[in-house]
């Protein structure tokens, strides 16, 4: 019998229970719920007999996990990224490894990047505490501008960072100004946008958007040295990856009031710890990575792993390897 686990997802088959029944097809599906710090040995122990995984955020497959799960054929990300995955590793121990392509999610998580921001801008919470506060008198301290004219800051404008560009171009008449070293000036043009250097991003813009895929080159792009280069009272926005961002840095930028605004629905450890420095903030807006929470999204997502899933017992490559396969199947 086949063994398949869903791994620290707690949305996979929750609402569309017809993913969960297409693998039982095929024998037995457990979900397991793992702290997201476990070491790869123990995940191992655990996970030793499965064929496939379906992978959340957390924890980590690193090495010490591919070289203890003999059994284990697939390892399918249940979202964009696969940071938290080995994949030099996965290679050697001949697992192969598929994440969800980017248009899957694109409107989700863009339509959430423009929720926080306007959430932000608008200073909504804030207008929300002075009514239960009963301090109506004080709604003048919510007072703020209007993004036709104001300059955004896109980091990375691939699927969702360039959709988060068009909707402020084309809906709000927006400014869009992008920084990303792997597209071309005519591909950001064409996309509303327009190219521009880091330095020249994080001096200009009033509002910045992360949407770049985390890598060992941009690991806390936005810095003591980022953050003393940006406006005073630029709004930062982050659903891409929390270790873009130097959170001591950003924490002091909060609090010396240098920044307007934080949002954010990813972070450095997840889940985010209730006494965590930022929740002390009013001027910060967190959700608990819930950018891709839409039926559309979620519908994407857990077909895609599922097809992968019948491929691989069907000896079919599987679709969106990130990893090369040199085995036979």
């Amino acid at each position: 019998m086949k063994k398949i686990a869903v791994v620290n997802s707690k949305s996979f088959g929750k609402f569309f229970p017809e993913h969960v029944q297409r693998l039982q097809a095929f024998g037995e599906v457990d979900f397991h719920l793992f702290e997201p710090t476990i070491k790869g040995e123990k995940l191992a122990e655990a996970l030793s007999d499965y064929q496939c995984i379906i992978a959340s955020v957390t924890p980590n497959f690193d090495r010490t996990f591919f070289q203890n799960t003999p059994n284990l054929g697939l390892l399918c990300r249940h979202g964009l990224g696969v940071d938290n995955v080995d994949l030099n590793a996965a290679t050697e121990n001949q697992v192969l490894v598929t994440k969800v392509l980017g248009p899957i999610e694109r409107q989700a998580v863009a339509e959430h990047a423009i929720a926080l921001l306007m959430n932000e801008l608008r200073k909504i919470n804030k207008g929300q505490r002075l009514i239960k506060n009963d301090e109506w008198h004080l709604r003048s301290s919510c007072n703020s501008f209007e993004l036709k004219h104001a300059k955004i800051g896109v980091i990375g404008y691939g699927n969702i960072g360039s959709k988060v560009g068009e909707i402020l171009h084309d809906g709000f008449g927006t400014q869009v100004l992008v920084y990303d070293p792997y597209k071309s000036a005519e591909e950001i043009h064409k996309a509303r946008g327009k190219k521009v250097s880091l330095p020249e991003l994080l001096s200009e813009a009033d509002v910045i958007t992360l949407h770049c895929n985390l890598s060992d080159e941009n690991q806390r792009m936005l810095s003591e040295a980022a953050f003393n280069q940006m406006k005073q009272n630029v709004l930062l926005i982050n659903t891409a990856r929390g270790e873009l961002v130097d959170e001591a840095a950003l924490i002091r930028a909060v609090a010396r009031k240098e920044i307007s605004g934080y949002a954010a629905d990813v972070f450095c450890q997840e889940p985010l710890d209730p006494a965590h420095p930022l929740l002390a903030f009013e001027n910060v807006t967190l959700t608990p990575h819930i950018g891709a929470y839409t039926s559309e999204s979620l519908a994407g997502m857990g077909d895609h792993v599922v097809t992968n899933i019948e491929r691989f017992f069907a000896h079919l490559e599987p679709f969106d390897l990130v990893n090369e396969r040199s085995w036979p199947l």
